[in-house]
């Protein structure tokens, strides 16, 4: 079977079938049409699908679960077909995962979840860690629930407050958003909802400091989850390779020039 690595929104879909169960590993590209950076898609057909509101897909209903996943199902209204997206890099024959429960629930809801509606117990990465890493997790996971649960970015009118204040430290915001990627990380956590919270405000903040490498590579962080969540980059790759051509670069830095 043909294994290959697969980056943020890489074609994803080969199967290998063992007892009785379906399991997906990254596979080649299955269209041409499919970039290398954009999805599996999952044509729908009357034989595939029922044409409402309730549809089982063939492919799609037997990726295996982690409550670390590392890709997500997407609907692409647009075509009528299912997407299965990577949610971060996945290496040369690792197996692709969905989460079948919320993510940011703690260990025992998200056991007790699985049990009631699937039947097992969860072994994944997250739930093997040992009681006390599970407790740490469990708060983690509260506090960044309550940031992504509200869509809490910084909004633009801070920023440019942060940006033209000679008083304000330079670092006052960088703080914040480095701390909630710490906690992401940690948790492997990869949601874009998640992330593109903190990304987009990265790179405007580093675009204000006049970091160039940052702002680049915050972009490139926009790009690929503003993909897995919606099929385009939304003009993040653009901003990726010329930062300094955006009204945010060197705002910070012209504050206390005057």
């Amino acid at each position: 079977m043909t294994k290959l690595s697969a980056s943020y929104g890489q074609t994803i879909g080969e199967s290998a079938r063992s007892q009785g169960t379906t399991r997906h590993t990254v596979g080649p590209a299955q269209s041409s049409r499919v970039s290398t950076t954009g999805a599996c898609t999952f044509k729908t057909s009357r034989n595939q699908i029922w044409l409402s509101t309730r549809v089982p897909f063939t492919h799609t209903c037997t990726y295996i679960h982690s409550c670390a996943p590392n890709a997500l199902f997407r609907w692409n209204e647009e075509m009528f077909a299912a997407e299965v997206r990577a949610l971060r890099p996945i290496k040369r024959g690792e197996e692709v995962t969905m989460c079948y429960v919320p993510e940011l629930e703690g260990y025992s809801s998200r056991q007790e979840r699985l049990r009631d509606a699937y039947g097992f117990t969860c072994t994944c990465e997250l739930c093997a860690r040992p009681a006390p890493a599970r407790a740490l997790s469990d708060g983690l996971r509260a506090q960044l629930e309550g940031v992504t649960s509200h869509s809490d970015e910084l909004p633009d009118a801070r920023l440019w407050a942060w940006a033209r204040d000679v008083r304000a430290r330079d670092d006052a915001l960088l703080g914040a958003l480095e701390k909630q990627v710490a906690m992401m990380q940690q948790e492997l956590y990869v949601r874009p909802e998640g992330w593109l919270t903190v990304a987009r405000a990265l790179v405007k903040t580093h675009c204000a400091l006049g970091n160039a490498v940052a702002a680049r590579r915050w972009a490139v962080c926009a790009a690929s989850y503003t993909r897995a969540a919606t099929g385009t980059d939304g003009g993040w790759e653009a901003v990726a390779r010329n930062p300094e051509q955006t009204v945010w670069w060197g705002v910070r830095i012209k504050a206390g020039a005057r």
